[in-house]
């Protein structure tokens, strides 16, 4: 395991448009890394796509036939990579300049994980509207109720939470509650770091209320 590197975990379904930016934007970084695309069973471009960047060594691909949740995606991803860090990544994001160095810096301050501010392209149709989320600082209490930070975080892999495969929504608030659990230490950068899309069709697409309610009862909070 390489003590810098940083494995870049990106689920994938039907992103065929948006990974080719969210690489270029890793190959810019300027930092020790590898990406992971797990593509649970696409049936736009996106297997040509990645065949553009197979003489890249730090880009692996993987691809199942079956769909796959984005949690099961993470998790096989998890299997092969190398990073002492692990950052997880939605296909239809963009990284920002010293995105991946900041919050490798972070952590290495004295945090187990690192969040930061982004900015959101909202695609409706033919209208796109643009904005920006501000996420604010680790607390408990406001966890508890919702969550406010995008799944798109950078951990230690030694303090890396668990990933649940029966999680199909709402999978970031559970990884997070869980570093409520564990007493982790969270580290946050009041920057915007990258960007993401959101699709109708994405994988990231608006959860099911229902969802709320099953991560509500596995970690044993009343509804509020």
């Amino acid at each position: 395991m390489s003590k810098s590197r940083i494995s870049i975990i990106v689920p994938a379904l039907n992103c065929g448009d948006y990974l080719r930016p969210l690489i270029e934007s890793a190959r810019l970084q300027g930092v020790d890394w590898e990406m992971i695309v797990v593509d649970v069973g696409s049936r736009d471009k996106t297997q040509e796509v990645m065949q553009g960047f197979k003489k890249d060594r730090r880009i692996k691909y993987i691809r199942t036939d079956r769909r796959y949740n984005a949690n099961i995606a993470r998790n096989i991803g998890l299997q092969v990579a190398r990073g002492k860090y692990i950052f997880i990544a939605d296909a239809d994001s963009i990284l920002g300049a010293g995105c991946l160095l900041k919050l490798r810096n972070k952590i290495n301050k004295g945090f187990d994980f690192a969040y930061c501010d982004f900015s959101v392209i909202e695609i409706l149709g033919k209208h796109i509207k643009t904005g920006v989320h501000i996420c604010g600082s680790f607390d408990a209490n406001r966890l508890h109720k919702h969550n406010y930070i995008s799944i798109m975080s950078m951990w230690r892999r030694d303090k890396l939470v668990s990933i649940d495969n029966t999680i199909e929504k709402l999978q970031d608030w559970d990884m997070y509650l869980e570093a409520i659990e564990r007493d982790l230490k969270a580290g946050y950068i009041e920057e915007k770091l990258f960007v993401v899309y959101l699709r109708k069709d994405g994988m990231n697409k608006q959860s099911d209320g229902s969802w709320a309610d099953i991560i509500r009862n596995k970690r044993g909070i009343k509804n509020v």
